[in-house]
This record gives structure tokens, C-alpha cells and sequence, in this order.
């Protein structure tokens, strides 16, 4: 065991052949310096160069991370929000920092809301947006924009849950996993919905 092998990482390939990929892995000799060792992966998890950078491809790495375990800051080799975004990402060639906050900033591409802004106005903006590309960031969240169905947008997060009043008490419904979800997570509950909380969208160009 060296360590985790994330979505996006970039190891040096030596050969490719028989269903099996071999790449070196630097990692730390006894005394301290610099060792390379010989490691293996399936021919299916890799590719040489950067995937190119359309929708299809974000799909596609953002869905083979659906149902993954939550780890807030890689707990157990997991992801959180920001790290799933980033992982898919960086198969593309674009590098996100790793916390929320810094990737509602990368882009000057952005449509702001405020305490004032009305849901209909927010569903309008976030369905102009362009799917695939367009983050949508929360005060501690962030999601990926995925497109909308009759009206209704969806995401693919990371989230450890929701709330929502069932018999006038607020009740804590726990997800800890990757997954698809519309913006109504969370309504009525004291935070509110995921759409009542998004303060900006964010569009990589």
C-alpha cells in the first residue's frame, strides 16, 4: 500500500498492455529520499494526457463517482464537495483549489444572489447556465450543475445530508455519499432548500 489513487491524479506511465497499466509511484525510502516504485492499475482507469474538455467527459467522470462515501477532508481516502469537483475536473486539465469558497472564485463568469433574490429568479438564472460547467456554490457547499428536467434543476454532490420538518420538528436525514438530487433538499427546514441557499453560480470557461 503507497496511498489512495484519486480521480484526476497524474503518475508517470511506462507501459500499457494486457488489461493492465503499469506507472511508477514516488513515494519515501527508509532514509528518507526519493523512491520510485513499480505499481499497477486497470487499462479502463487510465489515460494518457488529459481527457478533452467537454460535457460528455464531465458527465461521464461525475457519474462514475455516484454513490461514493463522503469523507470530509479525504477522511478514509473519501471525498468531500470540493474534492469531488476537483478530482473531475482535473481529468480535463483544469486545476480547482481544493476548498469551496476559493472554487466560487476561479471564474469572473458568475451570476451573484443575494438574501432578496426569490427562487424563480435563481431557477431562471441557474437554467440559462451552461450544464456540465456551471458550479453551484452555498455558504460551506458546492455542487455541479447537471441540467434541468421540465423545469427543475438537477446537481451531483457530495453531501452528508438534509433536514426537513416532519410534524413540526425538524428532523436530519443522513446521505453521506455522492449523489443526483434537485434543489429542494432541505425545504422548510430552518436552513432551507438547497436553491434558497445558493449564493452564486459559477461557469469554467
Amino acid at each position: 500500500y503507497f496511498d489512495y489513487a484519486r480521480m484526476g491524479m497524474r503518475l508517470p506511465l511506462t507501459s500499457l498492455d494486457a488489461g493492465r497499466a503499469t506507472i511508477n509511484i514516488p513515494t519515501k525510502d527508509t532514509d528518507g529520499t526519493l523512491a520510485v516504485k513499480q505499481g499497477y492499475m486497470n487499462v479502463e482507469d487510465v489515460n494518457p494526457g488529459y481527457l478533452p474538455f467537454t460535457a460528455r467527459n464531465i458527465y461521464k467522470q461525475a457519474l462514475m463517482m455516484l454513490n461514493q462515501p463522503y469523507g470530509w477532508g479525504d477522511m478514509y481516502g473519501e471525498q468531500d464537495c470540493s474534492r469531488l469537483l476537483q478530482m473531475v475536473f482535473a481529468t480535463v486539465g483544469i486545476s480547482l483549489p481544493r476548498d469551496s469558497k476559493d472554487q466560487a472564485k476561479v471564474s469572473n463568469s458568475v451570476v451573484n444572489f443575494d438574501e432578496k433574490s426569490i427562487d424563480s429568479t435563481k431557477n431562471a438564472a441557474i437554467a440559462k447556465a451552461s450544464a456540465a460547467n456551471t458550479l453551484l456554490a452555498l455558504k460551506g457547499h458546492i455542487m455541479l450543475y447537471l441540467g434541468t428536467i421540465n423545469g427543475k434543476p438537477y446537481v451531483i454532490h457530495d453531501t452528508t445530508g438534509y433536514k426537513e420538518m416532519v410534524d413540526k420538528k425538524e428532523v436530519r436525514y443522513a446521505i453521506d455519499r455522492v449523489i443526483i438530487s434537485d434543489l429542494s433538499l432541505g425545504q422548510g427546514s430552518k436552513k432551507g432548500s438547497l436553491l434558497r441557499r445558493i449564493i452564486r453560480t459559477v461557469t469554467i470557461e
